[in-house]
């Protein structure tokens, strides 16, 4: 850019040469139309303005062909600028797509930040939804760790008492099968004792059996 402009001060500054060298052409030419008439009156110091002319037109000639070859030197370096310009033009056409292209990816980037936005919304509500579910089946599982610590105790209470209940069934079978034995013991003795009162009744039964015979026959004795 620096380069540029540089060129630019310097084409300014041969175009103002190139201006201020015309101007001093048409003060030249002016001033040779004065020497003309000048010469016109004396030849002698016309010759001499002639030569000096001559000596000036060769003069403006270099200045000229100098002129023509700085012209041509800013034709090549206005072409030099024209081609850059274009270059230029190009490149920043191709930068103009680049950040259009960029803007459509930046939109397009936002629009997929905005849907994970979105996403990630969803998932915190799910998230949080699933906390919840987790802190209340954590809830249900301490109470239910309660209840079955609870069943436990409970169950233990009632081993417990299933053991004393054993320990107590097995004293009154043994109790029960020593009151069997001890009935089966007193069945026995009162059926011996029963069998020998119907023993000792057969024998009464026999014995007035006999004395109702003995009195039968003294009966018939006496009566005879």
């Amino acid at each position: 850019m620096n380069g540029m402009n540089q060129r630019f001060d310097k084409l300014e500054e041969m175009v103002s040469t190139l201006i201020t060298t015309v101007g001093t052409m048409m003060e030249q030419q002016t001033k040779m139309s004065l020497d003309i008439e000048t010469m016109k009156e004396n030849q002698e110091s016309t010759q001499k303005d002639i030569h000096s002319l001559k000596v000036q037109q060769e003069s403006m000639q270099e200045d000229i062909n100098s002129l023509k070859a700085q012209q041509e030197s800013m034709q090549k370096d206005i072409h030099s600028l024209k081609v850059q310009q274009e270059s230029m033009q190009e490149d920043i056409n191709s930068l103009k797509a680049q950040q259009e292209s960029m803007q459509e990816d930046i939109t397009s980037l936002k629009a997929q930040q905005e849907s994970l936005q979105k996403d990630i919304r969803s998932l915190k509500v799910q998230q949080e939804s699933m906390q919840e579910n987790i802190n209340s089946l954590k809830t249900q599982q301490e109470s239910l760790q309660k209840d079955i610590h609870s069943l436990k105790v409970q169950q233990d209470s009632m081993q417990k008492d299933v053991h004393s209940l054993r320990a107590q069934q097995q004293t009154l079978t043994k109790d029960f099968n020593d009151f069997k034995a001890l009935q089966e013991r007193r069945h026995e003795e009162m059926m011996e004792k029963l069998n020998n009162i119907e023993a000792d009744q057969n024998l009464i039964f026999e014995k007035l059996t006999k004395n109702d015979r003995d009195i039968a026959r003294l009966k018939h004795l006496y009566d005879f």
